[in-house]
């Protein structure tokens, strides 16, 4: 358990993965002999930073694949954004149209890389239905699994769909029901990454994706949207409990987001991450450009079992030796209300 007085926001999966909704680091397929001498993650509400110190110790060059999967692009649904499965909310603006929304960046020695990116479509039983989806209407139709109110598709169109189990009546007994879409859309950037004998240090950078939790005060417990028990879910100890409180004033309310990464998934390289830092930042945040007004992140929450420590005032960091990733990363931030609030 980890507080820290900061704010920030959040949902994304990481380490190269999905999560709530967090995205992560790079996936490399795996070849004997390439290590992970150093990596380097900051992580924040308006940005994810990597940066990978890759070391081949073996004489010849290898030329491996590295994969970058965004977490599954967030359902449409009267309530808001969803991951499928409805088990958060996720700020976004509006519909995804651009799937390189959340500005990927990479560079391999310092140099620009520019990935090709692959979309996709699957049902809940692994059906690909991606050209199915594409031929009916389009990279928009895919990029945007949502409800589809009668008249938002064309008659052949939702008989398409319908038959091949992409759409379903939410209310099978109501004729004016809306159809609800049934697959959920991947994005992947990807590229060829050749690594000479030594070292290759590969950056990258991107938006996460944040997941939004009003957070209140009830019966002495701090619950926020989607999850009953925050202070279980993020590890609160007694001086973050105090922070929320002096944040949350006698309204015992205050907006709180949250970055997902997942560490786990991406070791497919050989041994331990030779040194693991992170770094958590808050303070002042300008945040995506339509997600969220800026704000100054205040309180900083999270389980884990690294050695943070304050190294300014809205700054945590942590070193570890021989890391081996046990699992994802889950930051709250909880962010100031405006003073002319």
């Amino acid at each position: 358990m980890t507080c820290m007085c900061l704010l920030a926001a959040i949902p994304a999966r990481a380490n190269d993965g999905a999560a709530a909704l967090g995205a992560g680091g790079l996936v490399f397929i795996h070849a004997p002999g390439i290590a992970m001498q150093r990596e380097d993650l900051t992580l924040s509400a308006a940005d994810v930073r990597v940066r990978y110190e890759m070391r081949n110790d073996r004489p010849e060059p290898a030329t491996l694949l590295v994969a970058f999967p965004l977490p599954e692009v967030p359902i449409e649904t009267p309530g808001g954004w969803e991951p499928r499965g409805g088990t958060r909310s996720v700020a976004l603006p509006g519909a995804v149209t651009d799937p390189r929304f959340i500005d990927f960046q990479v560079r391999a020695n310092g140099q620009p890389v520019h990935p090709d990116l692959t979309l996709s479509a699957t049902l809940p039983n692994g059906q690909d239905v991606t050209n199915l989806l594409l031929q009916a209407g389009g990279q928009s139709l895919l990029l945007q699994p949502r409800w589809f109110d009668p008249g938002d598709l064309t008659p052949a169109v939702a008989g398409k769909l319908r038959a091949a189990g992409a759409i379903a009546a939410f209310d099978p007994k109501d004729p004016a029901s809306p159809d609800v879409a049934q697959w959920a859309t991947q994005i992947t950037y990807h590229w060829q990454q050749t690594f000479p004998p030594g070292v290759t240090v590969i950056e990258h950078s991107y938006h996460p994706l944040l997941g939004f939790n009003q957070i209140e005060k009830i019966d002495g417990r701090w619950i926020g949207t989607g999850v009953n028990d925050l202070q279980s879910a993020f590890c609160f100890d007694p001086p973050t409990a105090q922070a929320l409180q002096r944040l949350a004033g006698t309204q015992h309310m205050s907006l709180g987001y949250e970055v997902a990464y997942i560490l786990g998934t991406a070791a497919t390289w050989d041994g331990p991450i030779g040194t693991f830092h992170l770094t958590l930042q808050g303070g002042p945040t300008q945040l995506s450009p339509g997600m969220f007004q800026g704000g100054d992140m205040q309180v900083i929450s999270l389980c884990t079992d690294l050695p943070l420590r304050a190294t300014a005032p809205v700054r945590f960091e942590a070193t570890a030796r021989d890391y081996r990733p046990p699992a994802e990363l889950r930051v709250l931030f909880v962010m100031r209300e405006p003073a002319s609030r």
